[in-house]
């Protein structure tokens, strides 16, 4: 573990863990997980830190526009969990309302912004996936260094790497900052990757305090460059223009990349751009006419 302390934010969709399922007790509205179910939070620094905040966020967007965003005072919430007895423990996974008039709602973003310790940069895990990839393509009898361990396997001569949603937009992070080579930039990782219902976001694999959970509001941000070969950010005054694929193809990768896409992402807000790119609208085109193209897109509806 790492020692470095770093400010963060995460937001919380109280809708996500705000209600029970079939054969649940109730939930307790006065506590709130500090990621999305199921995944490991950043932990605070100090359960009694003066200066972390918390924000009620109704009719959220990117801009704010439009939003009602309400501070909670700090006296009304703490670090911790109310247990079954009633009783708050010192479980620094959660935080919880004090003041005996306020709950956790559904419907509405949480942001929370704290001093977090143990904190890793979250690019890591793509340098891992990556030369794991390398190794299996490269492995030999001698590759282990235990003299006492013998591997029996042959080395892989191909390897597909597939993604849905989630770890779909973990690919196409690794594809826009080419994490798919050697550090020598001769051997590739992959001789393929297909990515399955991701949209055209990306997510914050390869961040500080990287926090891939995110509410979808916030996820929505990281979507440029969203199509393989031509996309403009219209956020920024310059119109910048960029690709997914820029970097892979300076290099004149080899990978062959198939995208499958559908309705789902587009109407869940952060795939419509991906959908109506002009580069992508070709690609299709030159796929059904047969051509031999490196990069196949399929929207399926």
């Amino acid at each position: 573990k790492s020692n470095l302390i770093v400010r963060i934010m995460t937001e919380i969709d109280g809708s996500t863990q705000l209600f029970n399922l079939p054969g649940q007790s109730n939930i307790d509205n006065r506590n709130l997980f500090l990621t999305t179910t199921g995944h490991i939070p950043l932990l605070v620094n100090e359960s009694t830190q003066s200066n972390a905040q918390l924000f009620e966020i109704n009719n959220y967007n990117i801009n704010l526009e439009n939003s009602f965003v309400t501070e909670i005072e700090r006296n009304c919430w703490r670090f911790g969990k109310f247990n079954s007895n009633n009783e708050i423990d010192n479980d620094l996974q959660y935080i919880c309302f004090t003041d005996p008039n306020k709950i956790f709602r559904k419907g509405y973003l949480y942001r929370i912004i704290y001093d977090a310790i143990n904190v890793l940069p979250s690019a890591f895990n793509l340098i891992l996936i990556r030369d794991c990839a390398l190794w299996l393509k490269n492995i030999t009898t001698n590759s282990n260094r235990n003299s006492n361990i013998q591997l029996n396997i042959n080395p892989i001569h191909r390897i597909c790497a597939i993604g849905a949603s989630q770890t779909g937009r973990l690919l196409r992070t690794m594809i826009q900052y080419d994490f798919l080579v050697d550090n020598f930039g001769n051997k590739e990782a992959f001789d393929a990757i297909s990515i399955w219902a991701a949209g055209a976001s990306q997510g914050q694999f390869n961040q500080l305090a990287g926090q891939p959970s995110q509410a979808l509001p916030h996820l929505s941000t990281i979507q440029f460059p969203f199509a393989p070969i031509y996309s403009i950010n219209h956020q920024q005054q310059s119109n910048h223009q960029q690709g997914l694929h820029d970097l892979i193809n300076k290099r004149n990768s080899s990978i062959k990349f198939m995208y499958f896409n559908t309705s789902v992402e587009y109407h869940r807000g952060d795939a419509s751009l991906l959908h109506l790119s002009i580069d992508v609208v070709l690609l299709i085109i030159l796929s059904q006419l047969g051509l031999q193209v490196m990069l196949k897109v399929f929207l399926l509806i």
